[in-house]
Protein backbone atom coordinates (compact mmCIF):
# COMPACT_ATOMS: atom_id res chain seq x y z
CA UNK A 1 0.00 0.00 0.00
CA UNK A 2 1.40 3.43 -1.09
CA UNK A 3 0.44 6.13 1.57
CA UNK A 4 0.97 10.37 0.80
CA UNK A 5 0.23 13.34 3.31
CA UNK A 6 -3.81 13.57 2.08
CA UNK A 7 -4.42 10.24 0.19
CA UNK A 8 -4.60 6.74 1.70
CA UNK A 9 -6.26 3.51 -0.26
CA UNK A 10 -6.07 -0.06 0.28
CA UNK A 11 -7.57 -3.16 -1.02
CA UNK A 12 -9.65 -5.73 0.81
CA UNK A 13 -10.37 -8.86 -0.33
CA UNK A 14 -12.75 -11.87 1.40
CA UNK A 15 -9.57 -14.73 0.58
CA UNK A 16 -6.42 -14.97 -1.78
CA UNK A 17 -6.68 -17.65 -3.22
CA UNK A 18 -8.59 -18.70 -6.04
CA UNK A 19 -8.94 -21.27 -8.66
CA UNK A 20 -10.06 -20.54 -12.46
CA UNK A 21 -13.89 -19.88 -12.90
CA UNK A 22 -14.29 -18.36 -9.68
CA UNK A 23 -15.67 -14.96 -8.29
CA UNK A 24 -12.80 -12.14 -7.02
CA UNK A 25 -14.81 -10.18 -4.29
CA UNK A 26 -13.13 -7.49 -3.07
CA UNK A 27 -13.67 -3.47 -1.98
CA UNK A 28 -11.14 -0.46 -2.37
CA UNK A 29 -11.36 1.70 0.59
CA UNK A 30 -10.24 4.98 0.47
CA UNK A 31 -9.58 7.62 3.31
CA UNK A 32 -8.97 11.45 2.20
CA UNK A 33 -9.21 14.56 4.23
CA UNK A 34 -10.59 16.51 1.13
CA UNK A 35 -12.27 15.93 -2.14
CA UNK A 36 -8.60 15.96 -3.67
CA UNK A 37 -10.49 16.43 -7.11
CA UNK A 38 -10.93 12.79 -7.25
CA UNK A 39 -12.31 11.99 -10.81
CA UNK A 40 -11.90 8.32 -11.51
CA UNK A 41 -10.72 5.21 -9.72
CA UNK A 42 -10.22 1.65 -11.71
CA UNK A 43 -9.27 -1.57 -10.46
CA UNK A 44 -7.14 -3.94 -12.73
CA UNK A 45 -6.88 -7.81 -12.72
CA UNK A 46 -3.49 -8.30 -14.15
CA UNK A 47 -1.33 -11.68 -14.33
CA UNK A 48 1.76 -12.88 -16.66
CA UNK A 49 4.19 -15.66 -17.03
CA UNK A 50 7.28 -13.75 -16.69
CA UNK A 51 11.13 -14.44 -18.03
CA UNK A 52 14.31 -11.85 -17.11
CA UNK A 53 17.51 -13.16 -16.81
CA UNK A 54 20.83 -12.03 -17.78
CA UNK A 55 23.35 -13.96 -19.74
CA UNK A 56 27.40 -13.60 -19.63
CA UNK A 57 27.87 -15.70 -22.36
CA UNK A 58 27.16 -13.54 -25.04
CA UNK A 59 28.87 -10.38 -23.65
CA UNK A 60 31.63 -10.23 -25.76
CA UNK A 61 28.98 -9.84 -28.58
CA UNK A 62 27.42 -6.69 -26.96
CA UNK A 63 30.63 -4.94 -26.26
CA UNK A 64 31.50 -6.61 -23.30
CA UNK A 65 27.96 -4.95 -21.63
CA UNK A 66 25.71 -7.33 -19.72
CA UNK A 67 22.87 -9.08 -21.67
CA UNK A 68 19.50 -8.95 -20.37
CA UNK A 69 16.68 -10.80 -21.92
CA UNK A 70 13.32 -11.31 -21.32
CA UNK A 71 9.68 -12.71 -22.37
CA UNK A 72 6.61 -12.05 -21.13
CA UNK A 73 2.97 -13.80 -21.84
CA UNK A 74 -0.46 -12.21 -20.27
CA UNK A 75 -2.69 -14.35 -19.21
CA UNK A 76 -5.52 -12.22 -17.81
CA UNK A 77 -5.92 -8.08 -18.46
CA UNK A 78 -9.47 -6.70 -17.02
CA UNK A 79 -10.42 -3.55 -15.89
CA UNK A 80 -13.45 -2.41 -14.16
CA UNK A 81 -14.02 1.26 -13.28
CA UNK A 82 -15.66 1.41 -9.88
CA UNK A 83 -16.05 5.54 -9.45
CA UNK A 84 -16.21 8.31 -11.63
CA UNK A 85 -17.23 11.73 -10.79
CA UNK A 86 -20.27 12.60 -13.29
CA UNK A 87 -19.72 15.87 -15.74
CA UNK A 88 -21.40 18.67 -14.99
CA UNK A 89 -25.02 19.05 -16.28
CA UNK A 90 -25.31 20.22 -19.56
CA UNK A 91 -28.03 22.38 -20.73
CA UNK A 92 -29.14 21.42 -24.99
CA UNK A 93 -30.59 24.63 -26.34
CA UNK A 94 -32.33 24.13 -29.53
CA UNK A 95 -32.60 26.58 -32.07
CA UNK A 96 -35.65 28.97 -31.18
CA UNK A 97 -33.46 29.61 -27.76
CA UNK A 98 -35.36 26.89 -25.86
CA UNK A 99 -33.73 24.77 -22.54
CA UNK A 100 -34.57 21.40 -23.14
CA UNK A 101 -33.63 18.55 -20.69
CA UNK A 102 -30.34 18.51 -18.97
CA UNK A 103 -27.97 16.24 -20.55
CA UNK A 104 -26.05 13.98 -17.45
CA UNK A 105 -22.66 12.87 -17.81
CA UNK A 106 -22.31 9.45 -18.75
CA UNK A 107 -20.84 7.10 -16.20
CA UNK A 108 -19.91 3.11 -16.94
CA UNK A 109 -22.75 0.82 -15.51
CA UNK A 110 -22.35 -0.29 -11.98
CA UNK A 111 -19.94 2.39 -10.82
CA UNK A 112 -20.23 4.77 -7.90
CA UNK A 113 -21.04 8.67 -8.62
CA UNK A 114 -22.03 11.60 -7.22
CA UNK A 115 -22.69 14.55 -8.65
CA UNK A 116 -20.85 16.97 -6.10
CA UNK A 117 -17.76 14.57 -6.20
CA UNK A 118 -15.78 12.37 -3.81
CA UNK A 119 -16.24 14.19 -0.18
CA UNK A 120 -13.70 13.90 2.77
CA UNK A 121 -14.01 10.68 5.13
CA UNK A 122 -13.34 7.04 4.31
CA UNK A 123 -15.43 5.12 1.91
CA UNK A 124 -15.55 1.65 0.62
CA UNK A 125 -16.03 0.53 -2.96
CA UNK A 126 -17.18 -2.93 -3.85
CA UNK A 127 -15.92 -4.59 -7.33
CA UNK A 128 -15.87 -7.95 -8.84
CA UNK A 129 -13.83 -9.84 -11.13
CA UNK A 130 -15.04 -13.61 -12.72
CA UNK A 131 -11.80 -15.36 -13.12
CA UNK A 132 -11.87 -17.18 -16.89
CA UNK A 133 -12.41 -21.12 -16.30
CA UNK A 134 -9.32 -21.68 -19.20
CA UNK A 135 -6.11 -19.86 -20.11
CA UNK A 136 -5.08 -19.30 -16.47
CA UNK A 137 -1.78 -21.38 -14.32
CA UNK A 138 -0.80 -21.43 -11.07
CA UNK A 139 0.81 -18.79 -9.31
CA UNK A 140 5.43 -19.66 -9.46
CA UNK A 141 8.10 -18.08 -8.14
CA UNK A 142 11.45 -19.93 -7.28
CA UNK A 143 14.61 -18.38 -5.84
CA UNK A 144 16.38 -20.79 -8.29
CA UNK A 145 15.55 -19.55 -11.89
CA UNK A 146 14.48 -16.15 -13.51
CA UNK A 147 10.87 -17.05 -13.84
CA UNK A 148 7.70 -16.29 -11.99
CA UNK A 149 3.68 -16.59 -12.65
CA UNK A 150 2.09 -13.39 -10.74
CA UNK A 151 -1.04 -12.22 -10.38
CA UNK A 152 -1.84 -8.60 -8.69
CA UNK A 153 -5.34 -6.15 -8.21
CA UNK A 154 -4.16 -2.68 -8.92
CA UNK A 155 -6.35 0.07 -7.86
CA UNK A 156 -5.54 3.55 -10.03
CA UNK A 157 -7.20 6.67 -8.61
CA UNK A 158 -6.66 10.12 -11.13
CA UNK A 159 -7.79 13.41 -11.03
CA UNK A 160 -9.77 15.35 -13.83
CA UNK A 161 -6.71 15.51 -15.69
CA UNK A 162 -6.02 12.16 -16.01
CA UNK A 163 -3.23 12.33 -13.68
CA UNK A 164 -2.72 9.12 -11.38
CA UNK A 165 -2.64 10.27 -7.33
CA UNK A 166 -1.77 7.66 -6.27
CA UNK A 167 -1.85 3.66 -6.78
CA UNK A 168 -1.84 0.49 -4.65
CA UNK A 169 -2.04 -3.46 -5.14
CA UNK A 170 -2.67 -7.05 -3.78
CA UNK A 171 -0.92 -9.83 -4.95
CA UNK A 172 -3.15 -12.72 -5.00
CA UNK A 173 -2.41 -16.38 -5.91
CA UNK A 174 -4.10 -18.73 -8.01
CA UNK A 175 -4.32 -22.36 -8.03
CA UNK A 176 -5.37 -24.48 -10.79
CA UNK A 177 -6.69 -27.77 -11.03
CA UNK A 178 -4.84 -30.17 -12.69
CA UNK A 179 -5.58 -33.87 -12.87
CA UNK A 180 -3.32 -36.89 -13.66
CA UNK A 181 -4.49 -40.33 -15.12
CA UNK A 182 -3.40 -43.10 -12.76
CA UNK A 183 -3.80 -45.93 -14.94
CA UNK A 184 -1.35 -44.44 -17.22
CA UNK A 185 1.62 -43.53 -14.16
CA UNK A 186 1.48 -47.35 -13.43
CA UNK A 187 3.56 -48.36 -16.83
CA UNK A 188 7.00 -46.91 -17.57
CA UNK A 189 7.81 -46.76 -13.92
CA UNK A 190 11.17 -48.77 -13.47
CA UNK A 191 14.83 -47.88 -14.62
CA UNK A 192 18.00 -49.91 -14.87
CA UNK A 193 21.23 -48.81 -15.28
CA UNK A 194 24.52 -50.14 -14.94
CA UNK A 195 27.28 -47.53 -14.49
CA UNK A 196 30.57 -48.69 -15.83
CA UNK A 197 33.93 -47.98 -14.03
CA UNK A 198 37.31 -48.31 -15.01
CA UNK A 199 39.38 -51.93 -14.69
CA UNK A 200 35.97 -53.78 -15.32
CA UNK A 201 33.97 -52.61 -12.47
CA UNK A 202 30.35 -51.55 -12.76
CA UNK A 203 27.46 -50.87 -10.41
CA UNK A 204 24.13 -51.54 -11.40
CA UNK A 205 21.19 -49.66 -9.76
CA UNK A 206 17.28 -50.16 -10.39
CA UNK A 207 14.72 -47.71 -8.95
CA UNK A 208 11.24 -49.11 -9.31
CA UNK A 209 8.06 -46.81 -8.72
CA UNK A 210 4.25 -48.24 -7.67
CA UNK A 211 3.41 -45.49 -10.28
CA UNK A 212 4.70 -42.23 -11.56
CA UNK A 213 1.91 -39.42 -10.37
CA UNK A 214 1.93 -37.96 -7.35
CA UNK A 215 0.02 -34.95 -5.14
CA UNK A 216 1.70 -32.97 -2.75
CA UNK A 217 2.09 -34.17 0.58
CA UNK A 218 1.57 -37.54 -0.72
CA UNK A 219 4.06 -40.91 -0.06
CA UNK A 220 6.34 -41.85 -2.98
CA UNK A 221 6.40 -45.58 -2.51
CA UNK A 222 9.62 -46.63 -4.27
CA UNK A 223 11.99 -50.01 -4.43
CA UNK A 224 15.60 -49.21 -5.10
CA UNK A 225 17.86 -52.14 -5.68
CA UNK A 226 21.95 -51.73 -5.65
CA UNK A 227 24.69 -53.99 -6.66
CA UNK A 228 27.95 -53.06 -5.79
CA UNK A 229 29.95 -54.13 -8.39
CA UNK A 230 33.38 -51.95 -7.58
CA UNK A 231 36.30 -52.74 -5.07
CA UNK A 232 35.38 -50.24 -2.51
CA UNK A 233 32.16 -49.02 -0.61
CA UNK A 234 29.43 -47.04 -1.33
CA UNK A 235 28.73 -44.66 1.43
CA UNK A 236 25.90 -42.77 -0.85
CA UNK A 237 22.77 -43.28 -2.36
CA UNK A 238 20.30 -40.48 -2.39
CA UNK A 239 16.51 -40.30 -3.00
CA UNK A 240 14.85 -36.90 -3.92
CA UNK A 241 12.74 -35.60 -6.89
CA UNK A 242 14.56 -33.01 -9.08
CA UNK A 243 12.61 -30.04 -10.43
CA UNK A 244 13.07 -29.66 -13.88
CA UNK A 245 12.48 -25.99 -15.57
CA UNK A 246 12.58 -24.84 -19.04
CA UNK A 247 12.40 -21.04 -20.77
CA UNK A 248 12.86 -19.53 -23.57
CA UNK A 249 14.16 -15.36 -23.57
CA UNK A 250 14.46 -12.95 -26.12
CA UNK A 251 17.29 -10.38 -26.24
CA UNK A 252 16.22 -6.75 -25.13
CA UNK A 253 16.05 -4.68 -28.24
CA UNK A 254 16.57 -7.57 -30.46
CA UNK A 255 15.12 -10.15 -32.05
CA UNK A 256 17.22 -13.17 -31.03
CA UNK A 257 16.30 -15.72 -28.75
CA UNK A 258 17.72 -18.34 -26.34
CA UNK A 259 16.56 -21.23 -24.71
CA UNK A 260 17.26 -22.61 -20.80
CA UNK A 261 17.31 -25.34 -19.33
CA UNK A 262 17.72 -25.52 -15.22
CA UNK A 263 17.78 -29.03 -12.56
CA UNK A 264 16.50 -27.49 -9.30
CA UNK A 265 17.67 -30.65 -6.82
CA UNK A 266 15.38 -31.03 -3.97
CA UNK A 267 15.49 -32.32 -0.39
CA UNK A 268 15.72 -36.10 -0.21
CA UNK A 269 16.95 -38.87 1.88
CA UNK A 270 19.73 -41.09 1.72
CA UNK A 271 20.88 -44.93 2.92
CA UNK A 272 18.42 -46.05 6.26
CA UNK A 273 20.40 -45.24 9.37
CA UNK A 274 20.38 -49.41 9.49
CA UNK A 275 22.75 -49.61 6.23
CA UNK A 276 25.74 -46.97 6.36
CA UNK A 277 27.42 -48.31 3.56
CA UNK A 278 26.91 -51.40 0.80
CA UNK A 279 29.97 -53.01 0.94
CA UNK A 280 31.94 -54.53 -2.26
CA UNK A 281 30.32 -57.36 -3.52
CA UNK A 282 26.70 -57.33 -1.80
CA UNK A 283 23.53 -56.25 -2.78
CA UNK A 284 21.11 -54.37 -0.84
CA UNK A 285 17.17 -53.10 -1.59
CA UNK A 286 15.69 -50.42 0.32
CA UNK A 287 12.34 -48.43 0.17
CA UNK A 288 13.28 -44.55 1.13
CA UNK A 289 10.86 -42.86 3.42
CA UNK A 290 9.85 -39.89 0.67
CA UNK A 291 6.97 -37.29 0.61
CA UNK A 292 6.13 -35.27 -2.37
CA UNK A 293 6.95 -31.46 -1.37
CA UNK A 294 4.08 -28.56 -1.38
CA UNK A 295 5.28 -28.19 -5.30
CA UNK A 296 3.16 -26.41 -7.88
CA UNK A 297 1.68 -29.13 -10.33
CA UNK A 298 3.81 -29.60 -13.62
CA UNK A 299 2.99 -27.20 -16.45
CA UNK A 300 3.54 -25.32 -19.57
CA UNK A 301 3.29 -22.31 -20.99
CA UNK A 302 3.77 -22.41 -25.24
CA UNK A 303 7.03 -20.30 -26.42
CA UNK A 304 7.86 -19.29 -22.50
CA UNK A 305 8.11 -21.93 -19.81
CA UNK A 306 7.69 -25.09 -18.86
CA UNK A 307 7.96 -26.88 -15.36
CA UNK A 308 8.40 -30.63 -14.76
CA UNK A 309 9.58 -33.33 -12.21
CA UNK A 310 11.73 -36.64 -12.27
CA UNK A 311 12.28 -39.03 -9.19
CA UNK A 312 16.17 -39.29 -9.26
CA UNK A 313 18.84 -42.10 -7.36
CA UNK A 314 22.28 -40.83 -6.92
CA UNK A 315 24.67 -43.52 -6.58
CA UNK A 316 28.43 -42.94 -5.27
CA UNK A 317 31.50 -43.25 -2.78
CA UNK A 318 30.32 -40.39 -1.02
CA UNK A 319 28.24 -37.09 -1.94
CA UNK A 320 31.60 -35.63 -3.19
CA UNK A 321 32.36 -38.63 -5.63
CA UNK A 322 29.20 -39.29 -7.55
CA UNK A 323 29.41 -42.22 -9.76
CA UNK A 324 25.77 -41.42 -11.61
CA UNK A 325 21.83 -41.62 -11.44
CA UNK A 326 18.72 -42.70 -12.71
CA UNK A 327 16.04 -40.89 -13.31
CA UNK A 328 11.69 -41.42 -14.01
CA UNK A 329 9.56 -38.57 -15.19
CA UNK A 330 7.15 -37.77 -12.79
CA UNK A 331 3.31 -35.91 -12.80
CA UNK A 332 2.51 -33.69 -10.27
CA UNK A 333 -0.66 -32.69 -10.03
CA UNK A 334 -4.07 -31.62 -7.49
CA UNK A 335 -6.12 -34.71 -8.88
CA UNK A 336 -5.32 -37.94 -9.74
CA UNK A 337 -8.17 -40.01 -11.48
CA UNK A 338 -8.59 -43.26 -10.77
CA UNK A 339 -7.16 -43.08 -7.29
CA UNK A 340 -9.22 -44.82 -4.33
CA UNK A 341 -11.15 -42.54 -2.26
Amino acid sequence: MLRKRYLDAEIKLTRLAFCPGEIICGMLLVDTTNDNNIAKMEVKLFGAAKVFCRDEEFAEHYNERPLFLHNEKILIDRNAIIYQKPQPLLIEIDDNGNDNEPLNGICPPGCHSDPSGLHAGRHGFAFDFQLPISGLETSFTSSNCPIAIKYHLIATIMNEDGVVLMECSQPITIVKPSHANLTRSLSANSATKCIDLKKSYAIHATMQLTKTCYKPAEPICAIITIHNRWKGSLKYAHFNIVQRVSYTAQVVGTSHQKAYSKNIDLTGVGLPPSQRKILPGTSFCFSPQYYVPALTPSFEISDCMKVDYVAKLTVGRSPNEIFGDITIPLTIATHIDGAPS
